[in-house]
Parts: C-alpha cells; sequence; structure tokens
C-alpha cells in the first residue's frame, strides 16, 4: 500500500511540473518538487536509496526533456547522496537539521545542473551558480515544507518527514 502512495505522490509531482509549477515560475526559476523525493527517502532509507531513487526520477524527467538526458539524474542522485550522508548522526527530527540538509541538497542538485549547462563555457559555470542554483535552492526549500504539510495532512502522516527518526 506505501509503494501505491509513493507512486501516486510521484505521478502527481511529474503532473504538477507540466501544469502549475510552470506558473509560479519567477525569473525564470521553479522550485524542483523531485528533489523533495529523493530528500525523504534519502533521508528515511540512507544515500544508496537516495542516489537510486535520484537517477530513476532524473530519468522520467529526461524523457519529457531529451535534449539533458541524465543532467537531472546525475543532479538528484549527489543530492541525495548529501542528504542520505549528511543525515549519519544527525538529529533528523530537528527542523533546523531538516532545513540545513534541505537546502544543501537543493544547492547540490541545482549546481550540478549549473555546471552541466555551463560545459560549454567554463567561465560561466560560477555566473550560472549565482544566477540560477542558488535562488533556485532557496526557492525550493521555500516551497518543498510547504507541499510536504499538505501531503502529509492529505496522506494522514505526523511530521514534516514521517519516520525520519
Amino acid at each position: 500500500m506505501r509503494l501505491i502512495r509513493w507512486a501516486c505522490v510521484v505521478f502527481l509531482l511529474l503532473l504538477s511540473l507540466s501544469t502549475w509549477v510552470p506558473h509560479i515560475r519567477i525569473a525564470g526559476i521553479t522550485p524542483d518538487l523531485l528533489y523533495g523525493v529523493v530528500f525523504v527517502f534519502a533521508l528515511r532509507r540512507g544515500a544508496a536509496w537516495g542516489v537510486w531513487l535520484g537517477v530513476a526520477l532524473g530519468l522520467l524527467i529526461g524523457v519529457e526533456e531529451p535534449a539533458a538526458l541524465g543532467r537531472d539524474s546525475a543532479a538528484l542522485a549527489l543530492a541525495g547522496l548529501l542528504v542520505g550522508r549528511g543525515a549519519l548522526g544527525m538529529d533528523r527530527t530537528n527542523p533546523f537539521v531538516l532545513l540545513v540538509l534541505l537546502f544543501g541538497g537543493a544547492l547540490v542538485a541545482d549546481t550540478a545542473r549549473a555546471v552541466w549547462g555551463g560545459v560549454a563555457d567554463p567561465g560561466m559555470i560560477p555566473l550560472l551558480i549565482l544566477r540560477w542554483a542558488l535562488p533556485g535552492a532557496l526557492y525550493t526549500i521555500l516551497v518543498l515544507p510547504i507541499l510536504a504539510w499538505v501531503a502529509g495532512r492529505i496522506l494522514g502522516l505526523r511530521g514534516l518527514v514521517p519516520g525520519a527518526a
């Protein structure tokens, strides 16, 4: 039953990427909603789950945008690795720790995308990081907790990241 719930969540997030998420774009920057799923799994199950789920979800995004196939897989996998390893020995019930891990993973994912996009002109990578990665990570950590709270209420789960402790 849990697998069906998570499949529905991923389906709804993929549907959201093409419906309402483009309407909340600010200066061309959108929040990374699928990173939220990677974050939860990396936090609950560890780095290996975060990496493999990041690869799988990145490939699902690549179906919609074939020109960048692999970019999102690498970005989400790196974010899953950072969150999974960063959560070791941490108090995963502390909201500040969760926020730092959420921001760190979002920044790593967006930085990986910026580096991937700046390979043709390496001098542009710092500008891409400042223009896209940093604001994208900030926007993601503003939107994801709200969506997690709403999803938790709809699914009847308690806490921001259920079972993270």
